[in-house]
């Protein structure tokens, strides 16, 4: 039986959504109807090259049509990396005093007022670039974080057609470090350490269960403007999971001014079947402001159709295959109203459903990887009610200046759940939900404004989430137990700028934990044996320090070293257990060392890292036979080191030709029950991965990408496992295209995605000879077009 608490979570949880869905009704009714200004919405080419803050505004304001009105006084001394590239003017606005200290608001149409931002520190050195990071809880400077950073925004999001089929497959080829591993290829990990994945800031993988399909096929393509990925952890900002680093999708924000309005059409189809393959999709937005009120309002539906490995074979509908025949809608929303030039209230929505028709699934179990064999694929009859359905929302208020400090604090909820098949038939059913509250706040160290340690402050706060994991069942038998999950934490990080040349950061989390998990009936899913339940309980403190020296205002190098908490997958790790002493439920601290250098020339931009990281009781997953013959991955603990680097380097060599790419190299070993010491594999750690990129753009308003990705060969294995000795995972060359032309009428794209038709398998196949993998998609092309207006 489900513990009391739960029915206290759930209440809490839903009676939260229901209140963010009439507060964002509210604001939106409360929305008047907009009038039109071109000038700030009209996108607009720039070209400022970099130097003195004043002189880059000065050169915007030419450009753009804008009058500006500042201080001269808030801009001496401060230098700008220039602008370059195609965007509105409040998009050019926000690149601009991004870490400049300084921030702008519309005072009408067509002037621009800049004031100080009580909220930065404005007697620091400029930082490196105007790119700012959300994902570490509170926006800041690239430079101010100690660790490897990859932003990818709308246009770098677009640019690479695969995130149209599969944004986790696209993350693994623009994040160094990235790889998809896992049971059907689905689960991601960054530097062969867990990751945490994020919608608006809000965690959304199931409690105490590593990320996987389940929990990330949910991101609807076209819904985030923005993607963050932190490489590495920081215990700081993030709980329990993060071992490996952090992604937060981002959906869109408001541009101030008047109303404005985008329309998408995308059109997807494979050569192979161009009508079973046909998936069209719309997509509308909103956005704009007037007054005190800023708003962003978008909705799509998308029909997706099935997918066809390049052999030309249809591919099986799985819990892991995306959007694969279904129908998907989504809409997100962010309204924010500002109080006073101090105060602002804000709420972000993400809702996603999506709507399965299983038309095809595995057949006979035959598949040799090592042989280049796919297994059978047949078709069925479409079952009913298979759904995915995910709800995050979130009300933030904050406050520049509030006795000194700046406030920030929000209450967010999340919930899933779903109904569907997978490659061992189905249904698999599960669902989660959470509520939470975080509340941080900076405050300045006034006393040493007039020291070498100018611009100190120290961030501080608390985070308090319950969350429910719904039991996970098979075929109507329980595979994992549910379990009600509370965290309670603390949190503050220094921040001591020294002489304007070097940023010394430190700091230090507490985490205590609750868990209930409900015992098991029988029988079991898969023949497994009953689980008596258990309470557990655990805390932790960590630590983070980093410091970094800025070498000129537009190169630094940094070292840092961080932990960051690996509690066991206490739910799977129940399935062929009976004592619950045999979870090894303890906590265990992964500890990271780096050290790395960013550069931003102008023209040239380029990072460089190395990492070391090291944990006594590292988390990893093993396929098993359960009692009843049938396979099973359960979770391991085990020591485990990794180390690697990774660089990346975009260069401008022309105004009409930009290239680029990166690499990325790990090794690994783990400690088997036998003591020895044995080197990780493709599913922990990524190939060695070279990528790399040119854009050209010939005439105005056209632009064509050609992208290589190129995985080096390595060992599947070092020692035998299931009576598998293990195989070499062979190389891989994936090749992808994008180009589009903004022309009067709007914006046309084309993308093609896996452009050579490669036939591949994920590396999982090759180390386990999983007998049902099947191939990855073949050839996708993506035609596109999008309308402001």
């Amino acid at each position: 039986m489900r513990s009391k608490p739960n029915l206290f979570i759930a209440t809490r949880s839903k009676t939260l959504l229901v209140w963010v869905l009439i507060g964002t009704m509210t604001l939106l009714m409360a929305l008047p109807v907009m009038a039109e200004n071109p000038t700030a919405t009209q996108v607009r080419s720039y070209d400022i090259a970099p130097g003195p803050l004043g002189r880059v505004l000065s050169d915007f304001a030419d450009t753009s049509g804008l009058l500006l009105s500042a201080d001269a006084a808030l801009t001496d001394g401060k230098r700008s990396a220039g602008l370059e590239g195609r965007m509105t003017a409040t998009q050019a606005l926000d690149q601009l005093t991004a870490g400049s200290g300084l921030r702008y608001r519309f005072t009408n149409d067509t002037t621009v007022t800049l004031e100080r931002n009580t909220a930065q520190d404005e007697d620091g050195p400029i930082r490196l670039g105007p790119v700012t990071v959300t994902a570490a809880r509170t926006a800041r400077p690239v430079s101010e974080v100690a660790a490897s950073v990859t932003i990818l925004d709308r246009e770098d999001i677009e640019r690479q057609p695969t995130f149209e089929r599969s944004p986790l497959e696209a993350l693994g080829k623009v994040v160094p470090g990235a790889q998809i591993t896992g049971f059907s290829g689905t689960t991601q990990r960054i530097r062969g350490r867990p990751v945490s994945y994020r919608v608006n800031g809000v965690e959304i993988s199931r409690p105490l269960q590593a990320v996987s399909a389940s929990s990330t096929q949910d991101f609807a393509p076209g819904a985030f403007d923005r993607i963050e990925a932190i490489r590495g952890t920081d215990a700081t900002f993030y709980n329990s999971g993060a071992t490996g680093g952090a992604y937060n999708f981002q959906t869109g924000r408001p541009e101030p001014g008047p109303l404005q309005l985008t329309t998408d059409l995308i059109f997807m189809a494979q050569p192979t079947d161009i009508g079973e393959s046909f998936s069209p999709r719309l997509r509308q937005t909103a956005t704009g402001s007037k007054g005190s009120f800023e708003y962003f309002v978008q909705g799509a539906v998308g029909f997706f159709g099935t997918q066809f490995g390049a052999s030309g074979d249809p591919l099986p509908t799985t819990n892991a295959s995306g959007f694969r025949d279904s129908t998907n809608y989504d809409i997100n929303a962010s309204l924010a109203y500002r109080i006073d030039d101090d105060q602002r209230l804000e709420t972000t929505q993400y809702f996603i459903y999506t709507d399965i028709e299983e038309k095809f699934q595995v057949g006979a179990s035959d598949a040799d990887p090592a042989n280049d064999d796919s297994a059978t694929i047949v078709e069925i009859d479409p079952p009913r009610d298979r759904h995915r359905r995910m709800y995050v929302g979130t009300l933030s208020y904050s406050h520049s200046d509030l006795l000194g400090n700046r406030v920030n604090l929000r209450v967010y909820g999340q919930d899933r759940d779903g109904v569907q098949g997978q490659l061992l038939g189905g249904p698999l059913e599960g669902g989660e939900n959470r509520i939470g509250v975080n509340f941080s706040a900076s405050t300045p160290f006034g006393i040493l404004e007039n020291t070498v340690l100018a611009g100190s402050s120290l961030e501080w706060g608390a985070d308090y989430q319950v969350s429910t994991a719904e039991a996970f069942t098979f075929n109507g038998l329980t595979l994992d137990p549910g379990a009600d999950v509370r965290d309670v934490a603390g949190f503050a990080q220094l921040r001591l700028p020294i002489a304007g040349a070097f940023l010394l950061t430190g700091g230090v989390r507490y985490t205590a934990t609750d868990i209930d998990v409900e015992s098991t009936p029988a029988p079991r899913a898969f023949g497994n044996p009953e689980f008596p339940g258990g309470e557990y309980q655990y805390d932790q403190s960590l630590f983070n320090a980093g410091l970094t020296y800025f070498l000129s205002d537009r190169s630094e190098i940094y070292a840092s070293f961080t932990q960051a908490l690996d509690v066991t997958d206490i739910l799977r790790a129940t399935r062929l257990v009976t004592d619950p002493e045999q979870i090894k439920p303890e906590p265990a601290v992964t500890d990271q060392y780096e050290i790395g250098f960013r550069g931003d020339f102008g023209r040239l931009r380029t990072t460089l890292s190395a990492f070391y990281s090291e944990s006594e009781l590292g988390q990893g997953f093993r396929l098993i036979t359960t009692p009843d013959s049938s396979e099973s991955s359960v979770t391991v603990r085990e020591p485990r080191e990794i180390w690697g680097v990774e660089l990346t380097a975009d260069a401008g060599l022309a105004k009409w030709l930009d290239v680029g790419g990166s690499f990325a190299f790990s090794r690994g070993t783990r400690e088997n029950d036998e003591g020895d010491t044995v080197q990780l594999t493709p599913i922990d750690i990524t190939q060695p991965t070279l990528t790399g990129y040119v854009d050209v753009s010939p005439i105005d308003g056209l632009i064509a990408r050609i992208q290589v990705t190129h995985r080096f060969a390595a060992d599947a294995e070092r020692e035998a496992r299931n009576n598998f000795d293990g195989s070499r995972v062979p190389a891989l060359t994936l090749v992808d295209f994008y180009a589009s032309y903004e022309t009067a009428i709007g914006e046309f794209s084309l993308g093609i995605d896996n452009l050579l038709n490669e036939k591949y398998f994920e590396p999982r196949r090759y180390v386990v000879n999983d007998s049902r993998a099947v191939f990855e998609p073949g050839r996708s092309i993506m035609l596109g077009y999008s309308m402001r207006w």
